[in-house]
């Protein structure tokens, strides 16, 4: 993924609006969760609020069916309260 840390905080981006793909999550895909390439982005993303200068001071995430059940899920939660 070629988002970078320095690209997100030149944008001074105060609300990040994010929907996550739902077929690594769903029924009606693979559920391969976070080893599916579509929930990459996400993971990234994940990454990248540990790294900016300046994170958003909102994030308005889409809950896709059974993404509250996810690894993805897990992992934006544990970025969430450690950042």
């Amino acid at each position: 993924v070629g988002l970078t840390a320095k690209a997100v905080d030149s944008l001074q981006a105060d609300t990040w609006l994010m929907s996550p793909p739902c077929q690594p999550y769903t029924s009606q895909g693979l559920q391969q969760d976070d080893q599916d390439p579509r929930a990459q982005p996400l993971l990234h993303l994940c990454k990248l609020i540990q790294e900016v200068s300046h994170p958003p001071t909102f994030i308005l995430l889409e809950n896709v069916k059974n993404f509250e059940t996810s690894r993805s899920h897990g992992t934006w939660i544990s970025t969430l309260e450690s950042s």
